[in-house]
């Protein structure tokens, strides 16, 4: 299903796949990346006021994963928002939700996906040429490593195609897993029904 609306070449010639990043001894290094992506997120948000809680989770699952495979460049400030769009044009989920526009979408021969997935791939590639800085991206690092034996330019497009595809498929069921454990949280019974922490009500059908 993905394959309908993403371009070819991010199946093409993959060197690491979403196994090789799930290790036990990786969950120290997410777990530290969430908590990380709750303070940027949570600390962005005005004092009161209603939240988009899907909008919110995307953001949320898009700065953690490109904080644990994005490399140096995936968690630049300046950055983070343009891989943000291009990741969310490149997003496979319209050929599950919406397959009325995948005719559409092929007519185009994916022109927009395949624009997002280069602007991706160029991103994240810059962050692989010299990248020295294992200790701060573990997981970056073995995807840099599975490249090493290429030229800089084949290198960097394969480090930022392996990087897209891993993104992608974490983008499947998290968001939406993400969104709908804040909004059965919210509805738990605890006064209000509301975020007492920041005074947040998810949009929707929540009521006090």
């Amino acid at each position: 299903m993905l394959r309908r609306k993403m371009p070819e070449e991010i199946f093409d010639g993959r060197r690491v796949l979403p196994h090789d990043l799930f290790s036990r001894s990786d969950v120290t290094n997410y777990l530290d990346n969430l908590e990380r992506a709750l303070d940027i997120e949570l600390g962005a948000l005005p004092d009161s006021g209603e939240l988009d809680v899907f909008a919110f989770t995307r953001r949320l699952g898009h700065r953690i994963g490109l904080a644990s495979w994005g490399g140096p460049t995936g968690t630049e400030p300046a950055m983070f928002d343009v891989l943000c769009a291009a990741f969310d044009d490149l997003d496979g989920s319209e050929s599950f939700v919406r397959p009325d526009l995948m005719t559409e979408l092929i007519a185009s021969d994916k022109a927009q996906e395949r624009a997002a997935l280069a602007s991706i791939a160029e991103i994240i590639g810059e962050g692989a040429v010299g990248f020295s800085d294992e200790a701060s991206h573990p997981l970056f690092a073995r995807i840099v490593a599975a490249w090493s034996d290429e030229p800089t330019n084949v290198a960097t497009t394969g480090v930022g195609r392996d990087v897209a595809l891993l993104h992608i498929a974490s983008m499947s069921n998290l968001f939406a897993a993400l969104g709908w454990a804040l909004i059965d949280l919210a509805e738990t019974p605890c006064g209000t029904g509301v975020c007492r922490r920041r005074r947040h009500r998810p949009r929707g059908a929540l009521r006090p």
